[in-house]
């Protein structure tokens, strides 16, 4: 890492300041300021090779206070970096008009603001590095060239030259990878061209900016369009270069670094994000149904058997004969043992009682006999090729939340899949317990990562599975395809402790 490069962190509030020290101290030299004068009696001092600069600080804001550093000479080339909870793209600008390279906004992320440092101490070395070959370029002009092509075609990252119009001067290979073309091809096309259509305005706009003469660089995030097609996701710095007289702009230093991968992944982020969301206001939705569900039957059929019961609790007392009260009695078993049964039905579809005393196999087992079997009339096939081992052993929380993903599953094929049989298999897999959950349905479309391609309520409830799954420590597989059926696999630790 950097460890002799040397950052000056400028913030008002001690929080951040310690913040920021906890992971930058083990790569950097850091000082620190808490306001705009102390910052600037210590930025001479210190000399750093960087600054992070608050923006809303008491007695002197950011934005003058970056000013003055590049009003001085000897301060003028060190970047600086906004950090600040301000977000509108207006005091973006005003950070890059006042001289910053970058603009962070809080809450940051911590790799995020380790990889612009990163990327900004680079950048200024190279900038200083080919300043000093322009300069110097005079007497040794053919060695100074060879050195610098060397340095230029082994750069990590995409760079090229660019005239005052935006056409390509020279480029290294690594500028010809990342787009897939040659500067060649640059005499027929612009960079505007393969710019992706909603980042060309505001790139416009900095650049004139920049030709113009008021900001010396910029950076921008856009995309371009690759020779083969595909969308490529840049970080791109914009510099000049003046000649000697530091007036007349020479040429227009651009580098980039592909950043597809990090724009995929924060999509990706966004995406499950969102589906957690989704899932939330779902779960709700589903919790209230669930709770209506169980107050109207409790109501319809508990509550209309015991209600009956006392309605010929009544008709006892009137009846006249002894034979009458024996038939009445009768009838208040038979009503009674249904408002029985009708409650045990409604406690085995919020959790099995037998789960506890006999095992998770048993309650599966049980469950697919009177639920799928004499409630749904489908056909089921139940393999069991635990040990009793493994049955005292597993942890009462994997036992539980399998119980539950595995009746999730099979209400979902009762109510999506159309079915006409359903199998459930347990078996071992060293310290994991693996159960297959197999139907015979309509199926669906599943995208390569698994996830069904319509977010709807089936999904959701997969989703949901997933998620119970990944904190177990376990996984979930799903195989299907429409009109093939569907298949599920879950495995968790038989025991979390080990």
């Amino acid at each position: 890492m950097d460890n002799n490069k040397k950052i000056l962190i400028i913030d008002d509030e001690p929080i951040n300041l310690k913040l920021l020290q906890k992971f930058l101290e083990k790569d950097y030299l850091l000082s620190f300021a808490t306001d705009g004068y102390k910052a600037i009696d210590i930025v001479k001092k210190v000399k750093p090779d960087l600054i992070i600069l608050d923006i809303l600080m008491p007695k002197m804001n950011g934005y003058e206070v970056c000013r003055r550093f590049k009003q001085d000479e000897e301060t003028a080339k060190v970047p600086v970096i906004f950090i600040s909870a301000l977000k509108e793209s207006g005091e973006k600008v005003k950070g890059f008009e006042a001289g910053g390279v970058d603009f962070i906004s809080k809450p940051f992320q911590v790799s995020e603001v380790l990889a612009r440092i990163k990327t900004h101490l680079k950048l200024c070395n190279m900038q200083y590095h080919l300043e000093e070959l322009v300069v110097e370029r005079t007497s040794e002009l053919a060695s100074s060239e060879a050195r610098f092509r060397a340095i230029f075609e082994n750069l990590p990252i995409a760079m090229a030259l660019l005239d005052l119009k935006g056409n390509v001067l020279v480029n290294n290979s690594t500028f010809e990878h990342m787009i897939g073309y040659t500067k060649n091809d640059f005499n027929d096309i612009s960079f505007t061209e393969i710019t992706h259509p909603k980042d060309i305005e505001n790139d416009i706009d900095f650049y004139e900016e920049m030709i113009e003469g008021n900001i010396d660089s910029y950076e921008i995030e856009k995309r371009y369009f690759h020779k083969q097609g595909h969308i490529v996701w840049a970080q791109i710095n914009y510099a000049v270069v003046r000649d000697n007289s530091h007036k007349e702009i020479e040429f227009i230093i651009w580098m980039a670094q592909d950043i597809t991968l990090r724009k995929h992944t924060e999509q990706q982020i966004l995406d499950y994000q969102q589906r957690l969301k989704s899932l939330t206001s779902q779960l709700t939705l589903t919790e209230e149904k669930e709770r209506r569900k169980l107050a109207s039957d409790l109501h319809d059929h508990v509550g209309h058997s015991l209600a009956l019961a006392r309605m010929q609790l009544k008709g006892i007392f009137e009846s006249k004969t002894e034979t009458e009260r024996d038939v009445l009695v009768k009838d208040i078993s038979s009503t009674l043992l249904k408002a029985m049964q009708e409650t045990r039905n409604l406690i085995f579809e919020l959790s099995s009682p037998i789960i506890s005393e006999y095992g998770l196999s048993a309650a599966i087992g049980e469950w697919l006999e009177e639920q799928i079997e004499k409630k749904y009339k489908l056909k089921s096939d139940f393999i069991d090729h635990t040990s009793k081992s493994q049955k005292k052993s597993l942890d009462d929380n994997v036992r539980d939340l399998m119980y539950r993903n595995v009746i999730e599953l099979l209400t979902n094929v009762v109510k999506h899949a159309n079915a006409d049989k359903v199998s459930v298999c347990l078996s071992e897999e060293g310290s994991y317990l693996k159960i297959i959950v197999e139907d015979d349905g309509v199926g669906f479309d599943i995208d390569e990562e698994g996830h069904t391609e319509k977010m709807n309520k089936h999904s959701f409830g997969l989703f949901s599975i997933q998620e119970r799954m990944s904190n177990l420590g376990g996984s979930f597989l799903i195989q299907s395809k429409p009109g093939k059926g569907c298949k599920v696999i879950l495995t968790a630790p038989i025991n979390l402790n080990k």
